[in-house]
């Protein structure tokens, strides 16, 4: 049976879940790194 602390507690873990996956990549695509080059640039025939 669900307490309201219970309830309580899943809604910021949903809450702190939504925010991560906004925050996150918000701040991940600030550090722009350089694309990494070609390994295998052979073409098969």
């Amino acid at each position: 049976m669900l307490t309201p602390s219970v309830f309580k507690r899943g809604l910021v873990w949903i809450l702190f879940f939504l925010i991560s996956l906004v925050i996150i990549p918000f701040f991940s695509d600030d550090s722009e790194t350089p694309p990494a080059p070609a390994a295998n640039t052979a073409t098969v025939k």
